[in-house]
């Protein structure tokens, strides 16, 4: 399986035979040659629409906003989240509580608490793993709260383009080749904070996983023997991008997004999924795909859900030994606002999301789906053995 699929005669993917080096799947970006795009139709084209260094400085941002300008008192968040985000989330002035959601839930799953909110409160809905539909909750049509939706997963999905909320955030780097990045915008056209400025210390981390990125890019190529620096930059930026005042996105970040192929690499997104899929099949009993609930969805990745904690944590070992990087979206067993359901912590020690995003083409989804499906029988035979 090469890091260049069956995109290897694409000119904007190209690259000589002799610069193959090691296999890798998953895990940070690096920097690879593409072919700019064109004007792209997104849905933060607007002048309401703010560039952040992290999608988590965007929100503490629009937090401290609407604390200070729009009088906002509480915030409503999933129990199904990034754990690291919901306590970044604290200390901007607001009640933090949370509302039991998940994957699959969103678009019908009644939210009886809704009932009692009003002016000052505040509602953030997540599109999880780039699989939902948005809301028709009829609450939220005769709402006097505001609301944030969270696209991270799928930035540029239908949902994002025609979206009805007060405000909208995107941790772009999650989806993109970008060293930081995160936007905000409101489809309702509400007026927004001011730009924050450039953090210096923002700025060094940014420049400080962009070369963590190149360094991963040379190392795939087979001109640097050792990931061991680059991983080392990628994980000590990665604990402290977002950590410091909110700043704007670095100079770097800014000039890569405006040419970036958005919509060619999100159609490639689901040419992957749908290929893995394909492969993946129903032949293992041991492992179920989530699927999409949205027409026009593109997920974020190909999330597994196995049959127990022990099969996944052996999965996601056995993988990890061969080079390929699956992520856990989120571990729910420190939880930062009290327990979460039991269906969503279950669910959280199922998971593994394995990524089909740009730098994969088809025939690397297959293969991908074959290693996966060769290992789960390979764990299934030593467990019965055991």
């Amino acid at each position: 399986m090469s890091a260049e699929g069956d995109l290897r005669g694409d000119p904007s993917r190209a690259q000589p035979d002799e610069l193959a080096g090691p296999f890798e799947h998953g895990s940070d970006f690096h920097v690879f040659p593409y072919r700019p795009g064109g004007p792209e139709a997104t849905p933060w084209r607007s002048e309401s629409a703010k560039f952040y260094g992290s999608g988590r400085d965007a929100m503490r941002h629009l937090l401290r906003f609407g604390v200070e300008q729009r009088g906002w008192k509480r915030l409503l968040v999933p129990d199904y989240f990034c754990q690291q985000v919901t306590a970044a989330l604290l200390g901007n002035g607001l009640q933090v509580e949370t509302y039991p959601i998940g994957p699959g839930e969103g678009s019908r799953s009644p939210i009886d608490t809704l009932a009692s909110w009003g002016p000052g409160d505040v509602l953030l809905i997540v599109n999880f793993f780039g699989l939902e539909c948005p809301p028709v909750l009829p609450m939220l049509q005769r709402r006097q709260f505001e609301v944030i939706e969270d696209h991270t997963h799928d930035p540029l999905s239908p949902w994002a383009h025609t979206s009805g909320a007060d405000w909208c955030v995107a941790s772009l780097r999650k989806t993109l080749p970008l060293p930081d990045g995160g936007v905000l915008w409101s489809p309702q056209g509400h007026p927004g904070p001011q730009s924050p400025e450039l953090d210096p210390q923002h700025q060094a981390i940014a420049l400080q996983r962009f070369a963590a990125m190149s360094l991963k890019a040379q190392y795939l190529a087979g001109a640097v023997p050792s990931k061991l620096l680059y991983r080392d930059w990628m994980v000590s930026t990665e604990g402290r991008i977002g950590s410091g005042s909110p700043s704007s996105i670095s100079p770097l970040s800014a000039l890569l997004l405006s040419s970036f192929p958005l919509q060619r690499w999100r159609e490639q997104r689901g040419a992957s999924f749908a290929a893995f899929c394909e492969a993946f099949g129903t032949s293992s009993s041991a492992a179920q795909i989530l699927t999409p609930v949205a027409p026009g969805a593109c997920p974020l990745g190909a999330v597994l859900v196995l049959e127990s904690r022990r099969v996944r944590d052996l999965l996601r070992q056995a993988l990890i030994s061969q080079d390929v990087y699956p992520a856990v979206l989120w571990p729910l067993d420190a939880p930062v606002l009290g327990p979460s359901l039991p269906r969503h912590v279950d669910l959280s020690e199922r998971m593994l999301a394995l990524a089909c995003d740009m730098r994969y083409g088809p025939r690397d989804m297959q293969a991908l789906a074959a290693l996966v499906l060769t290992t789960l029988e390979r764990i299934s035979g030593s467990t019965e053995g055991a």
